[in-house]
């Protein structure tokens, strides 16, 4: 049965209840006595009940076919994203996937929300650690958990987060300030950052110049 013959199930039964109902109301008047008017307000009550039935009921039907269609939706939009997980990670794809599942207690995203963020870095992330997909996994997840960390921390509307990180993936740093960490929003800013944090070792001294050569991972690592 589908969901169309369902819903039009449920209208066609609770337009019975309505019928029957009304049914009850016109015996109830017809056998009232004229005078007192408590039967044939009781009748109207009756009829009432039915015609209220029918109202609530297709309203609920409403409100099934919206929801079902949303779930529809959402798991075809879930479908797609695994299938994206599956090319980026290969073998460590299932991980993401069971990272994503979690999602919603580790950083309060859905997991087409985590997965849509992770894939929307992980090409930058791979080629950064050579293609180590098991790393880029532990490496996303911590970039995924760190969004989440410093909107609660800060207040910050996640989806700004977010998208500095994505931005940080093009080797864009304009929203590094959106982080709120004491970094303005330039390549030389971002350079400060890695140098602050030590990520790359005392051999490597990053610049305005030389700061998109560092991977991504890194960037990672030091906003973390």
């Amino acid at each position: 049965m589908t969901l169309g013959d369902i819903t039009a199930k449920l209208v066609a039964d609770t337009k019975g209840f309505n019928a029957s109902m009304d049914e009850v109301g016109k015996k109830v008047e017809k056998t009232a006595t004229s005078s007192s008017g408590v039967a044939s307000k009781i009748g109207d009550a009756f009829k009432k009940v039915g015609q209220a039935s029918l109202v609530a009921v297709t309203a609920a039907t409403t409100g099934l076919v919206a929801l079902t269609t949303a779930s529809v939706n959402a798991y075809g939009e879930y479908e797609q994203m695994v299938g994206g997980v599956g090319k980026l990670f290969g073998d460590s794809a299932n991980e993401v996937i069971s990272n994503s599942k979690r999602a919603y207690e580790t950083a309060g995203l859905s997991a087409n929300a985590y997965m849509e963020t992770v894939t929307g870095f992980s090409a930058r992330l791979l080629q950064g650690l050579g293609g180590d997909t098991k790393k880029a996994v532990e490496y996303a997840d911590m970039a995924v958990r760190d969004m989440a960390d410093n909107a609660n921390i800060f207040g910050t509307n996640i989806q700004s987060i977010q998208n500095a990180y994505q931005g940080f993936a093009k080797q864009n740093f304009t929203m590094l300030d959106n982080l709120k960490l004491g970094y303005g929003g330039t390549a030389t800013e971002m350079a400060r950052l890695i140098n602050d944090t030590g990520v790359m070792g005392e051999s490597f001294k990053a610049t305005a110049e030389n700061v998109k050569n560092v991977p991504f991972d890194k960037y990672i690592e030091a906003i973390h």
